[in-house]
């Protein structure tokens, strides 16, 4: 008997290393958010979005997210307009994503990006400024080349 309570005391503690772990890993996924609007042919469409200002978290992106809600996702911001390549590696969700020019318009719409692909996923012209969205959301909320990005960077947020 004192053996099988030896193995469950010790099951116990490894479920809750398991557990604290997972927080810790969470906790540090955790961005800015910024509220955005995409002005669409059906009217604006508010997004609440992660915000990847620099490269560590650019690089990163949606990688190892188990899910993002209907409005969720993230921004990318660049300092420059510039031709654009994305990829999967590592993102277990399928995603669309989302290209604005200089100008804020949008120029590609990726949809439906295969998860875990290395496949380049181009912008399609120079882009300062990239969502990614659960996939089907940019049909589901109307979102189409030439709608219109509009946000602001909260104070003290920098382009890295």
């Amino acid at each position: 008997m004192k053996i099988l309570d030896r193995i469950l005391q010790i099951g116990l503690m490894l479920l809750i290393c398991t557990v604290a772990v997972s927080a810790i890993a969470e906790s540090k996924n955790s961005l800015p958010t910024l509220t955005v609007e995409i002005e669409t042919q059906q009217g604006l469409v508010p997004l609440t979005l992660e915000l990847a200002v620099n490269d560590e978290t650019r690089i990163r992106g949606l990688m190892r997210r188990a899910s993002i809600g209907p409005h969720d996702g993230m921004l990318f911001v660049f300092q420059d307009a510039e031709p654009r390549s994305f990829w999967m590696k590592d993102t277990s969700i399928p995603l669309d994503i989302i290209f604005f020019d200089g100008e804020g318009y949008v120029i590609q719409i990726a949809k439906h990006a295969t998860p875990y692909s290395l496949a380049a996923i181009p912008s399609g012209g120079a882009a300062d400024n990239v969502i990614e969205l659960a996939a089907g959301r940019a049909d589901a909320l109307g979102i189409a080349p030439g709608d219109r990005l509009i946000y602001e960077l909260p104070a003290g947020v920098y382009v890295e």
